[in-house]
């Protein structure tokens, strides 16, 4: 009831642990002492503490039920305290079950105290080596130059990185549809086995280009292969597509300088006949004259069909 409200947890198991530990002493006492069939409170207590705290927390609470038992237990045994019971009545055992009672009890809390322990050192382990990983995660998803996106199988972002972020322009979009930031996706995401390359487009005030987007669509499953979801791997080609559309233009402008090129030296040729053929002309007659102007009027014709 008060764990969603503590602020310092560490003194929160402190306090919780003692409480469990007074608690149990009084049912205990409350219910015959050493012979009492609620001694297990006190191993539940010493467990209680394992969970919730550190091993000098869990050495310090069976050290202090094995305490307290012992002291109960004395002042019983001496006489100068009575344990209580439901009915009123005191049910004195024997000397021998009196102590066997109490030995159990402390051999089980003193057991489950040394087992706590060893079993509260490998929760601190592997607690530590989950908070290690969930941060190696954490720097690997925020080192990533691309975007990355999960949704769930109704298309519904469920994890998003910073640059996925930025490229939607948003600080968050988490239970969101991924078809409302990325229109072009609209038509749902059903990638194959080895994946589905996908490309969208993300649109920006104008003048400003839109956000060019290419990327993988790969299925995210359980490890019994059960589908979660799909995870969308993008990066902002933007720069890239504007490049490719330069590099078109280039080479469309390199095709017509080609092309000039050879009209160039298609007309130059029949050019120089037609001027060699002009110039001889005026001096001949005859033969001679009508084989060069044949020459300038096929020439000709040839000059008509390049430019054509």
């Amino acid at each position: 009831w008060r764990l969603p409200r503590a602020r310092n947890l560490s003194m929160f198991a402190w306090v919780q642990t003692m409480f469990d530990i007074v608690l149990a002493s009084i049912i205990v006492q409350l219910s015959g002492g050493t012979s009492s069939g609620a001694v297990f409170l006190f191993p539940v207590a010493v467990v209680g503490s394992a969970i919730m705290g550190d091993k000098e927390q869990t050495l310090a609470a069976t050290g202090g039920c094995v305490l307290i038992f012992t002291a109960t237990t004395t002042l019983h045994s001496l006489g100068l305290a009575i344990p209580l019971t439901v009915t009123g009545e005191v049910d004195l055992q024997p000397p021998t079950e009196f102590w066997t009672s109490y030995l159990l009890t402390i051999a089980a809390t003193v057991s489950v105290g040394v087992l706590s322990f060893y079993l509260n050192k490998q929760l601190v382990r592997f607690e530590r080596q989950v908070s290690r990983l969930g941060a190696l995660t954490d720097d690997m998803v925020r080192s990533l130059t691309s975007g990355l996106i999960t949704v769930d199988t109704e298309g519904r972002v469920v994890f998003a990185n910073a640059v996925a972020l930025s490229y939607a322009g948003v600080h968050s979009m988490i239970g969101e549809r991924i078809q409302d930031r990325f229109p072009s996706l609209r038509d749902g995401l059903i990638p194959s086995r080895h994946g589905l390359r996908i490309a969208t487009q993300i649109p920006r005030t104008a003048p400003e280009p839109p956000v060019q987007l290419e990327g993988i669509c790969s299925t995210l499953r359980d490890a019994d292969q059960h589908l979660l979801g799909y995870v969308l791997s993008l990066e902002d080609v933007t720069e890239l597509v504007r490049m490719r559309a330069a590099l078109e233009r280039s080479q469309r402008l390199a095709a017509v300088g080609s092309l000039a090129a050879s009209v160039a030296h298609e007309v130059r040729n029949p050019l120089a006949a037609i001027s060699g053929s002009a110039e001889l002309l005026e001096g001949s007659e005859g033969a001679e004259r009508d084989k060069l102007t044949s020459l300038i009027l096929r020439e000709s014709s040839r000059l008509a069909g390049t430019v054509d």
